[in-house]
């Protein structure tokens, strides 16, 4: 089993967006008031992993800074231009290319005594063994 990395990692963005307007969620308000220990190593970890891919496709475009009215300071232009990837490409090759397989027909190869502690998500898909931090390499 497995996912195209960008798709958890906007996962994690979303999570963190709704989050961030916790009172129009009252699921994740709910996680949060029954189940604070989870809640937090799920934030936690998706912010690990998004601040990992962000130091390993560490983007280099050129932020400057120009005078504004009404600013002590220059403020930075984030009008920058960046090389980017095709998202409707990888989303079409991820839509031709995936299996899906129904939960019940997927069984561990291994003995629980095996498997790694992982964290899973609220609709119970396994976000990553050994409590999901990952371990970015560098190059």
């Amino acid at each position: 089993m497995g996912t195209i990395d960008l798709f958890h990692d906007l996962h994690c963005v979303d999570m963190i967006r709704r989050y961030s307007y916790i009172e129009h969620y009252p699921d994740l308000q709910n996680t949060m008031t029954t189940r604070p220990r989870f809640f937090r190593d799920h934030l936690n970890h998706c912010l690990e992993m998004l601040r990992q891919n962000l130091m390993c496709h560490a983007d280099i475009a050129f932020i400057t800074y120009d005078w504004v009215a009404g600013f002590p300071k220059p403020f930075p232009d984030f009008n920058t231009v960046h090389q980017c990837r095709d998202f409707t490409k990888i989303q079409q090759w991820n839509r031709a290319n995936r299996v899906r397989i129904p939960l019940e027909r997927i069984q561990a190869t291994r003995k629980d005594s095996e498997l790694s502690a992982a964290v899973v998500d609220l609709n119970g898909v396994l976000i990553a063994p050994g409590l999901g931090m990952g371990g970015a390499q560098p190059n």
